[in-house]
């Protein structure tokens, strides 16, 4: 385009305001801002009227700016525009308020809505929907408040406003203050709308309180506020999560009466709940329904149902899940993760070294789920040098192991004696800060105790202490056994009243 406009340049073509204008603006708002910058600099030596140039491209110019957090070019941009005229338009102060508020300089955002009463033009509902909506983004939510009592001196509150207060609360766990601001609403005339009544659904139905979530459901007047597909999905979810299948399901049934269309999202939810309630018969039902209503599952259902199903026992149908994944998509990470696991789980842990290959030949980005997965299944299919490498690998690409990671690799080298190591593995996660659970520190005791390095095993076991960890029925069995095989009765006397003082009753 810009090669175009030379042409006509060098070819003789008069250029006028109009034709810079236009270029400039299309530029600024495809995001090539500095060609538009360029342009508009050229404009200016060319003494074409800068007072109508930047007016009408300057707020296009800024705005991009703003965007890609260049805020100190918008900033100047913006002064040029006060220079040259004596009123911005309300859409200039609005796009630099947002820009302000989304750098997090909201000392700077309020002087210019004060700038902005001072060249006498008031600021509107807009600029200060701008600003509440990046205060709730940076977690300010009492000033936002303060600024929404504030507003009202200039511009009425609109539904949008009280939205983004709603969304807001909601987000940061404040729902009754979240449920005033709709009453407050309602006070004012508005009629809260689908949005308004989704989003408080959806937080009640996260913070477990569905009978709430219900009561707004059913209160829905269908003329001016009808549920949509986003309402029946969350209240589903929420139900079904809790436990509350039977309901979940009748909803889901009403949804279909309202002649609203159920997607993957909500099968996906169905399935995960009656197969985590023992229902997995029903679960499978639901599948075939979807299927049955022409409804194309995505990758995230057909992951949930693998998932589920694995875990329900049914290795075979978890294999052929995943053969239906390949032939309609691409595996993800979490496909094969979810394999991997179904498969160790199910006693198959040696496939799991060729699933990792492919995984990595497919170019899936492991992520840390992945990671620990598969060096799980790894370590209890006995390839622990195998788990190890992964670990380091893990750790060169920037992925940060986690107590799992170290568990599953310190129980593997413990269990084929190679204490050492895991002692040094064990050291590690500690000076990182990663957070050893009893699981972790009864890995060593049980090594430590089956080579008879029992003094070692009774420091592991005072160090947990002292970290306020109490060891299980485990810990002691295992110190229990190596003192009994090392022939140490009297202490293995000792360790059995602790058992008891504990109420760690020994297994049988």
């Amino acid at each position: 385009m810009l090669s175009l406009f030379y042409q006509m340049q060098e070819l003789g073509y008069e250029v006028n305001v109009h034709l810079f204008t236009t270029l400039i603006r299309v530029l600024a708002r495809d995001g090539q801002v500095d060609a538009a910058l360029s342009l508009l600099d050229e404009m200016k030596s060319n003494s074409f009227d800068a007072d109508i140039v930047l007016y009408n491209v300057c707020i296009d110019c800024f705005g991009v700016l703003c965007k890609a957090s260049r805020l100190a070019e918008a900033v100047e941009l913006f002064e040029q525009m006060e220079q040259n005229r004596t009123v911005p338009c309300a859409y200039a102060y609005n796009t630099m308020i947002m820009g302000y508020g989304s750098a997090g300089r909201f000392d700077e955002a309020y002087s210019l809505l004060e700038r902005q009463r001072l060249k006498g033009s008031i600021p509107s509902v807009i600029a200060y929907n701008s600003l509440l909506t990046c205060l709730g983004k940076k977690g300010k939510v009492d000033e936002a408040l303060k600024i929404f009592n504030e507003m009202k001196k200039d511009a009425m509150p609109n539904l949008s406003t009280y939205n983004i207060l709603v969304d807001m609360l909601s987000r940061t766990g404040k729902l009754d203050a979240a449920l005033e601001i709709q009453n407050d609403m309602k006070t004012t005339g508005l009629v809260p709308n689908t949005m308004t009544v989704n989003i408080m659904i959806d937080r009640l139905c996260k913070a477990n309180k569905l009978d709430d979530a219900y009561a707004i459901f059913q209160g829905m007047d269908h003329k001016v506020c009808a549920p949509n597909k986003v309402t029946f999905c969350s209240l589903i979810d929420g139900l079904g999560r809790h436990g509350r299948v039977d309901d979940a399901y009748r909803l889901y049934e009403q949804m279909l009466d309202a002649d609203v269309i159920a997607d993957a999202i909500v099968y996906t939810s169905l399935i995960r709940s009656f197969f985590k309630s023992g229902r997995k018969e029903d679960g499978h039902k639901i599948y075939k329904e979807m299927v049955r209503r022409s409804v194309s599952p995505d990758l995230t259902l057909l992951n949930t149902y693998m998932d589920c199903v694995f875990k329900a026992g049914e290795t075979e149908k978890g294999r052929s899940l995943f053969e239906e994944i390949k032939s309609r998509f691409t595996p993800d990470a979490r496909s094969y993760s979810i394999l991997i696991h179904g498969l160790i789980k199910a006693g198959f842990a040696r496939e799991t070294y060729e699933l990792f290959y492919a995984m990595k030949e497919q170019g899936c980005v492991l992520d840390t789920l992945a990671y620990n997965t598969v060096i799980d299944g790894f370590c209890k299919s006995g390839k622990v040098n195998k788990a190890y490498q992964l670990l380091e690998e893990m750790k060169a690409k920037g992925h940060q192991p986690t107590v799992v990671t170290y568990g599953s690799v310190i129980d593997g080298l413990a269990k084929i004696d190679r204490l050492d190591e895991a002692y040094m593995l064990f050291e590690e996660a500690k000076s990182i800060g990663v957070e050893l659970n009893v699981v972790v520190y009864s890995s060593l005791v049980d090594g430590f105790g089956k080579v008879g390095r029992i003094d070692e095993a009774y420091l592991i076991i005072e160090e947990m202490m002292q970290k306020d960890l109490m060891p299980n029925v485990q810990t002691w069995n295992c110190l229990l056994d190596a003192l009994v095989k090392a022939e140490e009765i009297d202490e293995a006397l000792v360790c059995w009243n602790s058992m008891k003082d504990l109420n760690a009753l020994p297994i049988s």
